[in-house]
């Protein structure tokens, strides 16, 4: 039985499925339970993180038997323009049970807010470790083969869910008290379905299930692909675009594309996207700083397959995002990869809690809005 076969059957066991079909999707149905969460129910302790929309904050979660402490994603309805992104957000993350992915346990809401119950990670992320540690300067290539492996075995269930996850990158990447990812944050991840293609071979009309392409605009500026910039149509394997922008950042920790400093936003954005669509027409090129910080051949040639401009022949993209652990550079670490899988390998780098110092005091937030709209938009979250 060959690794990935291996890795299937693990993730089955599981009950972490790791499709190469195409899925169905469902739509979402009403559950007849009772709610697990109440706001009564919590006594906050801090502020997180603040955002736009809302804020998350660290939260004891107390019942007759039970205490636990929770992230609590807090959102106000007044604030929230388009209802259907935040509901899609909800399904994708309910309808998402993998260990590599924070898990969310619940939501709730008030005739004010929304909130959504999440795991609680105080580990920080992989931006924290590449530009705020400095016991690390330089990551090892053990951690950074471990992080590259984690995030093929996450998208790839991603993806076998029918999702676009369009927004990787350090920051949305969290670590656990293992030292394990998590990948948080589906405000941008998008269901696409399967369409019909045929195509003749040989002769013969041959029909093929190939994900429905999509359009939108969005992302972090400096992780998007050529084939998003360039409009027309992407698919899942923009994720594995940004996969490699992000291996090239743990090595370098610097991305690939940025324009110059000292200079105006505008002019590098515009050198940005100028460099990232430059890939698509002349290809990608390790150069010899960067030889000389990986010094390793096949984890070179996977960074330039992973960057491939062509979208069609970027590596994963065609047999499933999985199919990147055929290449060179994992032939000699199958083992890893599958003790990686269970769950029992144990990295080079165990993060520490963060210090509290970081995180601000309730008394900074702001005081609720009144919602003073129609309360159904938001009777399925």
């Amino acid at each position: 039985m060959n690794m990935i076969n291996k890795i299937k059957n693990i993730q089955t066991q599981t009950k972490h499925y790791l499709y190469e079909e195409p899925v169905t999707i469902e739509e979402d149905t009403e559950s007849d339970q009772k709610p697990l969460f109440d706001n009564n129910q919590f006594q906050h302790v801090n502020v997180l993180g603040t955002g736009a929309f809302g804020h998350v904050l660290q939260s004891i979660h107390k019942t007759n038997t039970t205490e636990t402490t929770y992230a609590l994603k807090v959102l106000s309805k007044e604030s929230i323009k388009k209802v259907e992104h935040l509901m899609e957000e909800v399904y994708i993350l309910k309808l998402l049970k993998h260990p590599f992915i924070i898990k969310l346990e619940g939501t709730f809401q008030t005739n004010d807010q929304l909130y959504m119950v999440f795991e609680l990670l105080l580990y920080g992320d992989l931006c924290n470790l590449l530009y705020d540690n400095t016991d690390l300067p330089i990551l090892p290539f053990d951690l950074i083969l471990f992080y590259l492996s984690s995030l093929v075995i996450a998208l790839d269930y991603i993806h076998s869910k029918g999702v676009i996850y369009r927004d990787l990158k350090p920051e949305n990447i969290m670590l656990d008290e293992k030292g394990y990812i998590k990948i948080i944050d589906m405000g941008l991840a998008k269901r696409v379905r399967y369409i019909n293609e045929y195509t003749s071979v040989n002769g013969e009309v041959v029909k093929q299930i190939v994900d429905q392409k999509t359009y939108t605009l969005c992302g972090t500026p400096e992780y998007l692909s050529p084939e998003i910039l360039m409009n027309i149509g992407y698919d899942k394997s923009t994720d594995i675009w940004s996969l490699g922008v992000l291996l090239y950042e743990l090595f370098m920790k610097k991305m690939p594309f940025t324009g110059e400093k000292n200079t105006t936003l505008e002019n590098n954005i515009t050198l940005l996207f100028t460099n990232i669509v430059n890939v698509y027409r002349k290809g990608f090129t390790i150069t010899d700083d960067v030889k000389k910080v990986i010094q390793n051949e096949n984890m070179e040639n996977l960074l330039i397959e992973l960057l491939n401009g062509q979208r069609d022949k970027r590596i994963g993209s065609k047999e499933g995002t999985l199919s990147i652990f055929n290449h060179n550079l994992f032939s000699n670490y199958k083992d890893m990869i599958n003790e990686i899988t269970n769950g029992t390998y144990i990295p080079s780098y165990i993060p520490n809690k963060l210090d509290e110092n970081v995180y601000e005091p309730l008394t900074t937030l702001p005081r609720i809005k009144p919602f003073k709209g129609d309360q159904s938009l938001f009777v399925n979250f």
